[in-house]
């Protein structure tokens, strides 16, 4: 019994740093309306983040700004694609947060075709948060996800 209740505790321990550290952990979902076929006329992304984040958090802010500004430029100067950053310990921020219902950590793109929104949560970028910054494996996870949900929504999908 006393096995049984200590690796209870360590799990509950374990999955409490998971959590602490790792942000919203859940799996990509797209919840929209239909929208029409073709190209979207706007890409709007919205990241929510805190300003005295823990390292590893701090570190897959560091890489979602810098994929965004370098590998879409273009995207971001013809005004198709919009990002706008939200610190959820700014409490100018929070109508922002609540018309998202974000917690401290959020990524959100909002596809608009001929007047037609959808918006979406895109969570599973936190299951790889680096801890140490030495992991390629996470860091090339982390941003192929990313691109991926970037590229979908540029292309209209």
């Amino acid at each position: 019994m006393k096995i049984k209740l200590l690796s209870l505790a360590l799990l509950s321990l374990l999955l409490l740093g998971i959590t602490a550290c790792s942000g919203n952990s859940t799996i990509i979902t797209r919840t929209s309306t239909n929208l029409p076929s073709g190209s979207p006329d706007l890409v709007e992304v919205d990241y929510f983040y805190e300003s005295d984040a823990c390292f590893c958090l701090g570190l897959a802010s560091e890489w979602i700004d810098t994929t965004i500004t370098s590998d879409y430029q273009a995207d971001l100067a013809s005004g198709k694609l919009i990002y706008t950053r939200y610190d959820t310990k700014d409490s100018a921020n929070a109508n922002v947060m609540a018309e998202f219902n974000a917690t401290n950590y959020g990524f959100y793109i909002t596809i608009t075709k001929s007047e037609i929104c959808s918006t979406y949560p895109v969570g599973g970028l936190w299951l790889y948060t680096d801890t140490t910054g030495e992991n390629e494996m996470l860091k090339s996870k982390f941003i192929g996800l990313l691109k991926q949900e970037l590229d979908k929504a540029l292309a209209g999908e």
